[in-house]
């Protein structure tokens, strides 16, 4: 019976040694799987931020065509004012010599009359 008894608590003490076992590698997988869920966390975290730094590049390079467009324009705008302006002062300086030819035209006739 001793022998028996011995037995049992060999197999007991075996049992039980095999339960801690199997507990330390459940542990040990889930621990695994635990810092699995977080370093894919971690990359989906990460992915968003460069998806929201890529949409913010593309917003910011919309907005600068947008204001080199705008800015284009402008300059258009600019130039057709001055071309406007030369034209009006180069009209004004044609209807000036015009009026001055017709002046001096009409002097040489009041000479001659």
């Amino acid at each position: 019976e001793k022998a028996k008894e011995q037995a049992d608590a060999e197999a007991l003490t075996a049992r039980e040694e095999m339960s801690v076992r199997v507990l330390e590698l459940e542990a040990r997988a889930m621990g695994a799987d635990g810092e699995r869920d977080l370093a894919l966390t971690v990359k989906a975290g990460l992915e968003a931020k460069v998806a929201e730094a890529e949409k913010a590049k593309e917003q910011a390079d919309a907005e600068a065509l947008t204001a080199r467009e705008e800015m284009s324009v402008r300059v258009l705008e600019l130039e057709a004012r001055a071309m406007g302006a030369d034209g009006e002062r180069d009209l004004a300086l044609t209807v000036k010599a015009g009026l001055e030819a017709k002046v001096a035209e009409a002097e040489k006739a009041k000479e001659q009359a």
